[in-house]
């Protein structure tokens, strides 16, 4: 009987696999490593019901072309994941969520991991590929009540998790594609990726640009909603895993292994935005101090890198707004941001998001001009920027209110076309932003229909 012509579907595809896994089989006992193996098989299928089970994907099926799709294996030392949504962007961002947690849990929650790192030895890693095309859902040859994803998009990624065992920090490698897809969507600075260069990868005809996750930076701190990328919430309660935190911190100390200490500030950082949601505000303090070393250190050893000067610009921000220091700290932490953000604006002049906290920075000591130049060449060169909008509006309130609240409808109405009521919510946060405390009656005047 003739085969049925396969249903094609644009899906973004993983391949996570063990790095050093043949030294832990070599070097352990045969029920140890396939403990070992049983432990990578657990955290890969944690992070999959925490990340996915709440969504609308459903495993394969033919006779349902249309729905949502999510296929996964487990073999050995290899996992393989493939989701088909509505909308690739937020497929993508799944696919991003899953592989930090997947690799921070690996990292906390495995015991040969937090060894290695006593003993002073790098952990073992998962290296990671992401790609997104088009697959064939087709019937699996060893049981013909399933069907499974095939074709060339999933060839590629494997040799692109393959080619990320040469990684200088993340080891999530994603395609070319999959990184202009997201940098479409990508507003405030989020997740960066580093071009790699250009390669030849085995099996794969011509050459293919790859770009490696740097740094992933998952909210700022005292926000009250997280963004969807944010995979530190699923990790469980804080006393699970903070007892674990010293030895990483010790391993990073010694190496200034940036995606150590990435780790290690992301997570401590979302520990001071819970503190500082609740009002404990000398606990919240200590965090963001130890984020704030972490970056000094990362700055001090690698002064060219524009990443750590802008998350620690984000700290200090937060420093500044949140924590109400002293007005002679507070004016030290300006004066020595705003010298490092021109710099880092001088020498990167794409960087849009060092332009967005230097406007701010600008903003904060009463440059609105100068902020609001910069806000706008942020929107000559990216029009979806949308938060530069919300800062024009705080620019122009020394000297023309109605101007801003010109602005802020602007704004309301970009928040709201990218996401349904996200507009709303930002018009609604400026009453607690020391931003606009000149303008609430205005505000509250101008959306009555909001308060």
């Amino acid at each position: 009987m003739k085969s049925e012509k396969p249903i094609q579907k644009k899906a973004t595809i993983l391949f996570a696999d063990l790095i050093g896994s043949s030294d832990v089989a070599s070097l352990t006992k045969s029920k140890d490593y396939s403990e070992y193996l049983d432990a990578f098989k657990t955290t890969f299928m944690t992070c999959i019901n925490k990340v996915f089970n709440s969504q609308s994907y459903n495993k394969c099926d033919k006779s349902k072309p249309n729905q949502e799709l999510i296929h996964y294996e487990i073999k050995g030392d290899e996992g393989f994941l493939v989701i088909s949504g509505k909308n690739v962007e937020t497929d993508i961002s799944n696919i991003f969520k899953f592989a930090l947690l997947l690799k921070i849990t690996w990292l906390l929650q495995n015991d040969q991991s937090i060894k290695r790192l006593k003993e002073n030895k790098k952990p073992f890693e998962i290296a990671i590929g992401i790609n997104t095309g088009f697959v064939n859902i087709v019937d699996n040859k060893l049981d013909a009540r399933k069907c499974v994803p095939e074709g060339y998009a999933i060839n590629l990624t494997k040799r692109i998790e393959s080619e990320s065992r040469k990684a200088n920090v993340s080891g999530i490698f994603i395609s070319e594609y999959t990184y202009a897809t997201y940098s479409s969507i990508a507003g405030e600075d989020v997740l960066r990726f580093e071009q790699i260069g250009t390669t030849t990868l085995k099996g794969i005809s011509g050459s293919i640009k790859l770009y490696e996750l740097i740094f992933f930076n998952i909210q700022d701190v005292a926000e009250d909603e997280e963004p969807d990328i944010d995979p530190t919430k699923l990790l469980g309660d804080w006393k699970n895993f903070h007892r674990k935190l010293p030895e990483i911190e010790k391993y990073f100390n010694g190496t200034l292994n940036p995606w150590l200490g990435n780790i290690v500030c992301n997570i401590i950082w979302k520990r001071a935005g819970d503190l500082i949601r609740k009002r404990e505000l000398n606990k919240a303090l200590y965090y963001l101090e130890k984020c704030r070393k972490i970056a000094w250190k990362l700055i001090e050893s690698d002064s060219q890198n524009a990443v750590w000067k802008i998350y620690l610009s984000q700290i200090i921000y937060d420093y500044i707004t949140e924590m109400k220091v002293v007005e002679s700290t507070n004016k030290l932490l300006k004066k020595d941001i705003i010298k490092m953000l021109k710099n880092v604006v001088d020498n990167n002049p794409d960087d849009l998001d060092a332009k967005l906290y230097l406007g701010k920075y600008y903003l904060y000591t009463k440059n609105n001009e100068c902020a609001r130049d910069l806000f706008a060449t942020i929107l000559l060169w990216k029009k979806e920027y949308y938060e530069a909008y919300y800062f024009i509006a705080a620019s122009f309130i020394d000297k023309n209110k109605r101007r801003a609240i010109s602005e802020l409808r602007k704004c309301r109405t970009k928040f709201n076309s990218r996401k349904e009521g996200d507009g709303d919510k930002t018009i609604k946060d400026t009453l607690t932003d020391v931003l606009f405390e000149d303008l609430e009656k205005d505000i509250r005047d101008s959306f009555p229909n909001l308060f």
